[in-house]
């Protein structure tokens, strides 16, 4: 299944993970002349031995 939008719950993710954003071009420009980023998604599904996972995000300003 290919997604378009935002994963919700119960959705299922058959690549074992999936990365969504919105696109800047849908942003209001009162939060483009913020540069406030568009809200970012991501969706992982664990597997066997796999009982914890870190996630890092770095933002440059």
């Amino acid at each position: 299944m290919a997604y378009s939008g935002p994963v919700h719950n119960g959705d299922i993710i058959e690549n074992g993970f999936m990365l969504w954003a919105d696109s800047y071009d849908d942003q209001s420009d009162a939060d483009r002349a913020a540069h406030k980023a568009v809200p970012v998604q991501c969706a992982l599904t664990l597997a066997g031995s796999i009982e914890s996972i870190v996630i890092t995000v770095n933002v440059q300003v």
